[in-house]
């Protein structure tokens, strides 16, 4: 990743864990959005962000991240789940003291590449430590606070479960997204402990330990609290199919395509759709579908890997490739009426 100092930059992600509330026998970053696997995204992501080098600690079904993941990420194992600081600590052998590290969760898989490359050019210009990716909720429930000092320096996070009656009325949340300086995590990783009810090792308490020596460690504001999704349960995944669906139809739109309806059309993000096309309601889009300028597709379309030519109009049919469309509804065959 090109940063104005040419530091090198790598991305830890965290998905080692199973996620007991998706009630699934499949661990929750390999579940599907928007026709994907969810960890997909966020790799594109970092990707588009310019991040060469990315680290994936896996754990559970680490066979099947693999295979999905492929050569995009290098792999760490996590064979204990005991805690993010743990996981981080699985990883540390693989960075340098003279990197900055970004680390973020495997299920938040709704950040902007723009976002990512704020926050490392951010953290490098306030010559921080660390800085904490925040964000602002309406109902904070659930999330860690952020506690900021008199003057709205970082002061330290707050879990729901220890908050005061006071803390819990602040809204601004610990999204679990950070940069380190690589010699400051480092140094800050030892000296963890599992002193909490789980016994786990939490990635946050390296940030009140720096405080503790003296380090300066900064808080950037996420300004759109949509990025910071993540999911735990079916409810969390289909909110954030809902964010990803919305930023492909809007894409579109701005493009010069008329959706009809946008919210009952469903179009995946690899799928290209040329302008003054005309898409109706109850179409589905999905795949590597290709669509030219001009066609009118709907309504109750479902094209898959398909490729459409300019100035086709198509309604109720499904086609998968380049086969032809076959009609959603088949025609009754003739029979005599005794």
């Amino acid at each position: 990743m090109a940063t104005d100092s040419q530091a090198a930059v790598t991305a830890v992600v965290l998905a080692a864990g199973l996620s007991k509330r998706m009630k699934s026998q499949k661990i929750k970053v390999l579940h599907h959005l928007c026709g994907r696997p969810a960890i997909l995204h966020l790799i594109d992501s970092l990707e588009r962000a310019g991040f060469h080098r990315i680290l994936l600690v896996v754990g559970h079904q680490q066979e099947e991240v693999k295979h999905v993941v492929g050569e995009r990420a290098e792999y760490v194992v996590q064979e204990q789940l005991l805690g993010t600081g743990d996981a981080v600590r699985q990883a540390a052998a693989r960075l340098l003291p003279e990197e900055t590290v970004l680390i973020t969760y495997g299920d938040t898989v709704l950040y902007r590449p723009e976002t990512f490359r704020r926050l490392v050019e951010f953290h490098l210009q306030s010559g921080a430590a660390a800085t904490l990716l925040s964000t602002r909720l309406s109902d904070p429930t659930g999330y860690g606070r952020v506690i900021r000092k008199a003057d709205g320096s970082f002061a330290r996070i707050v879990e729901e479960k220890d908050a005061s009656p006071v803390e819990r009325e602040i809204n601004e949340i610990n999204t679990g997204t950070y940069c380190f300086a690589g010699e400051a995590l480092q140094a800050a990783l030892p000296h963890l402990q599992a002193r909490n009810a789980q016994g786990e090792y939490y990635l946050t308490d390296t940030l009140g330990w720096l405080r503790e020596q003296g380090r300066h460690v900064a808080v950037l504001e996420l300004d759109d609290p949509d990025e910071a999704l993540g999911f735990n349960d079916r409810r969390q995944l289909a909110q954030a199919e809902r964010v990803l669906r919305d930023r492909i139809r809007s894409r579109l739109m701005e493009s010069g395509v008329t959706l009809v309806d946008p919210n009952n059309i469903y179009i995946d993000p690899d799928v290209e759709i040329e302008a003054d096309t005309v898409v109706e309601p109850g179409t589905w889009l999905v795949g590597r579908t290709r669509v030219g300028r001009g066609c009118h597709i709907g309504p109750w379309v479902y094209l898959e890997d398909a490729t459409v030519a300019p100035g086709t109009r198509l309604a109720f049919c499904y086609q998968r490739g380049d086969g032809r469309p076959v009609p959603l509804v088949q025609p009754l065959a003739p029979r005599d009426i005794e």
